[in-house]
């Protein structure tokens, strides 16, 4: 018996959004739409240009973290990512990157000590300073990173497939790792 050949075109078939394009663009609208977020990401921007630039994040160090105790929580303060208006995820990153320095942050960053020597504050300085001693921002870094886990969530298991997504994990050795994710059925998630 020889089997039937069917053939298959996607030429007529109408064009949508991937899953991933759905779950960012939802979370760049709840950014959008929640104004308390949007001036957060704001003064996000402040924080994390102070700490991942070279000459701030020196003289942060210098000037609030000049004590043995402060030099020790000075080496926990990070943050990896720029903050992009147009991309919500930088965003997120950043805030998570920013919690993991909260206490750190909390513990010696003093607007006093950190103003230059005409003792004229600077807009970025008064800013970061606005933000850190604000509970609301770290709500709002919280909400952020929520947000961010999420989308994440979803935009991992809309590049999975049917059959092995949930048996992938972080543990796995890297051989069986890549053969699943060269499974056919990656990302053939219909609704």
């Amino acid at each position: 018996v020889t089997p039937l050949r069917v053939p298959v075109s996607y030429a007529r078939a109408l064009q949508v959004p991937g899953l991933q394009h759905i779950a960012h663009n939802a979370a760049t609208d709840m950014v959008d739409s929640a104004p308390v977020l949007k001036e957060a990401i704001e003064k996000l921007k402040a924080v994390a240009k102070m700490i991942r630039r070279k000459p701030s994040r020196k003289r942060l160090v210098n000037l609030c973290y000049s004590n043995p105790v402060g030099q020790l929580m000075a080496a926990k303060i990070k943050c990896r990512c720029e903050v992009y208006d147009k991309r919500w995820g930088a965003a997120a990153k950043a805030a998570d990157d920013i919690l993991k320095c909260k206490d750190e942050l909390a513990f010696g960053r003093d607007k006093d000590k950190y103003r230059d020597k005409e003792k004229k504050d600077s807009a970025a300085a008064l800013t970061v300073d606005s933000a850190v001693t604000d509970v609301g921002w770290w709500f709002a870094m919280e909400a952020l990173s929520a947000l961010q886990f999420v989308v994440q969530e979803m935009q991992q298991w809309s590049k999975g497939c049917p059959c092995h997504t949930n048996w992938v994990s972080s543990g796995l050795p890297a051989d069986v790792r890549r053969r699943w994710e060269r499974c056919p059925l990656r990302t053939m998630r219909l609704p």
